[in-house]
Protein backbone atom coordinates (compact mmCIF):
# COMPACT_ATOMS: atom_id res chain seq x y z
CA UNK A 1 0.00 0.00 0.00
CA UNK A 2 2.77 2.25 0.82
CA UNK A 3 4.36 1.73 -2.93
CA UNK A 4 1.80 3.20 -3.98
CA UNK A 5 0.58 5.73 -2.20
CA UNK A 6 3.92 7.74 -1.77
CA UNK A 7 4.05 8.24 -5.10
CA UNK A 8 0.82 9.86 -5.47
CA UNK A 9 1.79 12.33 -2.77
CA UNK A 10 5.33 12.60 -2.91
CA UNK A 11 6.58 12.30 -6.54
CA UNK A 12 5.46 13.55 -9.84
CA UNK A 13 4.27 10.95 -12.09
CA UNK A 14 3.83 12.73 -15.58
CA UNK A 15 1.23 15.12 -14.41
CA UNK A 16 4.65 17.76 -13.39
CA UNK A 17 2.84 18.20 -9.90
CA UNK A 18 1.89 16.18 -7.20
CA UNK A 19 -1.13 15.96 -5.19
CA UNK A 20 -0.66 18.29 -2.97
CA UNK A 21 0.42 20.89 -5.40
CA UNK A 22 -2.90 20.57 -7.18
CA UNK A 23 -4.86 20.66 -4.33
CA UNK A 24 -3.20 23.67 -2.82
CA UNK A 25 -3.80 25.28 -6.54
CA UNK A 26 -7.72 23.87 -6.38
CA UNK A 27 -8.20 25.43 -2.60
CA UNK A 28 -6.44 29.09 -2.65
CA UNK A 29 -8.77 30.48 -5.01
CA UNK A 30 -11.84 29.13 -3.36
CA UNK A 31 -10.45 30.23 0.06
CA UNK A 32 -9.75 33.70 -1.39
CA UNK A 33 -13.26 33.85 -2.23
CA UNK A 34 -15.09 32.97 0.95
CA UNK A 35 -12.56 35.26 3.47
CA UNK A 36 -13.65 38.33 0.76
CA UNK A 37 -17.31 37.03 1.55
CA UNK A 38 -16.65 36.65 5.39
CA UNK A 39 -15.35 40.10 5.06
CA UNK A 40 -18.12 41.80 3.79
CA UNK A 41 -20.63 39.62 6.11
CA UNK A 42 -18.96 41.07 8.69
CA UNK A 43 -19.06 45.08 7.42
CA UNK A 44 -22.90 44.26 6.57
CA UNK A 45 -23.59 42.39 10.08
CA UNK A 46 -25.25 44.99 12.31
CA UNK A 47 -23.84 43.24 15.22
CA UNK A 48 -20.31 44.50 14.41
CA UNK A 49 -21.90 47.47 12.88
CA UNK A 50 -19.10 49.15 11.14
CA UNK A 51 -21.34 50.57 8.22
CA UNK A 52 -24.66 52.19 9.13
CA UNK A 53 -27.81 51.31 7.48
CA UNK A 54 -27.70 53.89 4.74
CA UNK A 55 -23.80 52.66 4.37
CA UNK A 56 -25.15 49.60 3.46
CA UNK A 57 -27.69 50.40 1.16
CA UNK A 58 -25.39 52.92 -0.64
CA UNK A 59 -22.94 49.86 -1.33
CA UNK A 60 -25.48 47.42 -2.11
CA UNK A 61 -27.03 49.76 -4.57
CA UNK A 62 -22.96 50.33 -5.95
CA UNK A 63 -22.49 46.49 -6.54
CA UNK A 64 -25.48 46.32 -8.34
CA UNK A 65 -25.74 49.29 -10.29
CA UNK A 66 -22.49 49.41 -11.29
CA UNK A 67 -20.10 47.23 -10.34
CA UNK A 68 -22.13 43.67 -10.91
CA UNK A 69 -22.98 44.86 -14.44
CA UNK A 70 -18.64 46.10 -15.43
CA UNK A 71 -17.87 42.70 -14.06
CA UNK A 72 -20.42 40.93 -16.46
CA UNK A 73 -19.60 43.13 -19.39
CA UNK A 74 -15.83 42.58 -19.06
CA UNK A 75 -15.36 38.81 -18.38
CA UNK A 76 -18.48 38.61 -21.86
CA UNK A 77 -15.65 40.81 -23.53
CA UNK A 78 -13.01 38.43 -22.68
CA UNK A 79 -14.57 35.16 -23.81
CA UNK A 80 -16.87 36.61 -27.17
CA UNK A 81 -14.58 37.31 -30.35
CA UNK A 82 -14.73 37.68 -33.36
CA UNK A 83 -13.72 34.28 -34.67
CA UNK A 84 -16.66 32.66 -32.17
CA UNK A 85 -18.79 35.37 -33.62
CA UNK A 86 -17.72 33.80 -37.49
CA UNK A 87 -17.87 30.20 -36.38
CA UNK A 88 -21.42 30.83 -34.88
Amino acid sequence: MESFVSPILMGSQGGGQTLIESVKIAVLPIAKVFAVCFLGFLMASKRVNILTASGRKLLNGLVFSLLLPCLIFSQLGQAVTIQKMLDW
